[in-house]
């Protein structure tokens, strides 16, 4: 969906629902190398979002569009998290990297759900309150009567709609999962958005899920380990130095590399109990592996281009879960 850290019923992900770099327009058929080449070149530009958006180079996601953001919802929310729990609404949810988009709190609200937090490491989310309306009409006709959609309806600005909602929309990433009191949050997840946390950042924000997830809470994330330019593994031609230097890690085009198995296992480590994990795979590696450099070649998840992970926190003996 969207970038952090810089700042169907199973998933099936496609380029149009990926996270920040995901290409739009003419520039899908241009070389991974040239993108890659012209966003640093560009970087000088000022509101480079902007501007990239513009010539189709760029977006933050796809959620504005009603009924991708309703899809995105329903696969982690209520096919993949809320199986797992005793109860299916008044939850509280967390979503990290809700990219252009506050929809998900929208949506919460419509299912039943007690509140919504939404955060992502800049203020990313469209601010235009008109442009919720497609959604709130769509939510109309899925959810006739339901009160809080007068109160959406009312509402004149989008920091309007967010208290409709009972939502809070965090903007310092890292820093404001820390801000989230403990035990919290019945569900957290995420689309496309973990492959873009910064590398040391992964572990850190692990924790702070595991922190805030109540016992027994779920957590959902889909995860996408193809580049953000050619939807390959160019990524993975490039040395670390190179690659976690400051001029590709600020820009939007940027993965942490980690494989699916890495990822699995910092989730684990952080204390969370695995319930499922599946994968997509490439039948042939988009890139002979001799491309790549030396220390990606032997990787053993190489072929696997998006997992989605679920996983629990343990509820200690005795004590109760998510209600």
């Amino acid at each position: 969906m969207k970038s952090f850290g810089i700042g169907e019923t199973d998933v099936q992900l496609t380029s149009a629902a990926t996270g920040a770099g995901s290409t739009v327009g003419w520039a899908r058929s241009l070389p991974w190398w040239l993108k890659l080449y012209g966003k640093l070149a560009l970087s000088w530009i000022p509101n480079k979002q902007t501007f990239f958006r513009g010539l189709g180079l760029y977006r933050w996601g796809t959620m504005l569009n009603p009924d991708n953001a309703l899809r995105w919802y329903l696969d982690h929310v209520e096919t993949m998290a809320i199986p797992h729990l005793a109860a299916a609404t008044n939850l509280t949810l967390l979503e990290l990297g809700p990219g252009d988009s506050v929809a998900t709190a929208l949506i919460a609200a419509c299912r039943g759900q007690r509140n919504t937090i939404l955060v992502d490491s800049g203020h990313q989310a469209d601010f235009v309150r008109s442009h919720y309306d497609a959604l709130i009409e769509k939510l109309s006709q899925l959810h006739p009567g339901k009160p809080v959609l007068q109160q959406m309806r009312a509402a004149a600005t989008v920091k309007d709609l967010l208290e409709s909602c009972k939502a809070l929309y965090l903007t310092n990433g890292l820093a404001s999962l820390k801000n989230i009191a403990s035990a919290s949050v019945d569900v957290v997840f995420s689309a496309a958005v973990m492959e873009h946390v910064y590398l040391p950042e992964v572990s850190p924000i692990l924790a702070e899920f595991f922190r805030v997830l109540r016992p027994g809470g779920v957590m959902v994330h889909t995860i996408d380990f193809r580049d953000h330019l050619g939807e390959s593994l160019n990524s993975l031609r490039f040395p670390e130095w190179v690659w976690e230097s400051g001029p590709f890690r600020s820009r939007g085009f940027y993965t942490n590399r980690l494989g699916a198995d890495s990822f699995c296992q910092a989730i684990e480590t952080a204390g969370f109990l695995a319930i499922s994990r599946q994968d997509d795979r490439w039948d042939v590696l988009p890139i002979a592996p001799g491309k790549l450099h030396h220390r990606f070649r032997g990787r053993p998840d190489l072929n696997v281009w998006c997992s989605r992970f679920i996983h629990r926190k343990a509820i200690p003996e005795g004590a109760h879960g998510p209600s």
